[in-house]
């Protein structure tokens, strides 16, 4: 869940695997690739129409998945964006089938919510005759299989010795207001601790391997 990530002002610490510069790049390529950008491009209209006309509608779909993907080598990897307005909010719902986390969870989550931007923006045009105007909200990630590859193990873990502790600080910043799960290692064993929105512990499971628990 990304709710405070200004899209036209992403945040790129100099720990991060990608950089603006890598973004820039990667995000020119998002917009003119035939699995992406331009099948979401091509959609964003009739959207934008649907949802001014329809402000509490839960239609809103663009689908960038064709039956004849399931035999491409090249079918995208995001499936479906879900567009929804509550509380004077554009919120985005994001499904995506397979991500790899190192590089381009990054650079993916960056497009989609300069994505969800340029919706509103869209969408806000048409509402201009309604004296309204909608904010930008939260975008959620559904990621059916995120994984790191082996070759980036020791980078991903290098990354976290060295800024971890520059950022526990932080960690209160980063609580959701749904709740949270906490993982930790004790004993020998994996523990999972479901903590409540006011920080109870609800629920505590522990294992001796990731699959167990």
């Amino acid at each position: 869940v990304i709710e405070s990530e200004d899209p036209d002002n992403l945040q790129f610490p100099e720990f991060l695997p990608v950089s603006r510069k890598e973004f820039d790049a990667f995000f020119k390529e998002f917009l003119n690739d035939e699995n992406y950008g331009k099948r979401i491009s091509s959609q964003i209209s009739s959207a934008t129409e649907k949802l001014s006309s329809s402000i509490g509608s839960r239609k809103i779909v663009i689908s960038l998945w064709n039956a004849k993907d399931l035999n491409s080598h090249s079918s995208p990897v995001i499936t479906e964006l879900l567009f929804k307005i509550q509380n004077n909010k554009l919120f985005l719902t994001a499904q995506i089938a397979s991500n790899e986390a190192f590089n381009h969870f990054l650079l993916n989550g960056f497009a989609l919510r300069k994505l969800q931007q340029q919706f509103l923006d869209e969408l806000n045009k048409k509402l201009e005759k309604q004296a309204l105007c909608i904010d930008i909200g939260a975008m959620v990630l559904n990621i059916q299989s995120a994984h790191i590859f082996e070759a980036d193990f020791s980078k991903s873990e290098e990354i976290v010795k060295q800024n971890f502790s520059k950022i526990l600080h932080l960690r209160e910043n980063y609580f959701d207001p749904r709740g949270n799960f906490v993982i930790y290692l004790s004993q020998g064993k994996i523990v999972l601790e479901h903590l409540s929105p006011d920080n109870q512990l609800l629920y505590m499971f522990d294992a001796l391997t990731a699959y167990e628990l």
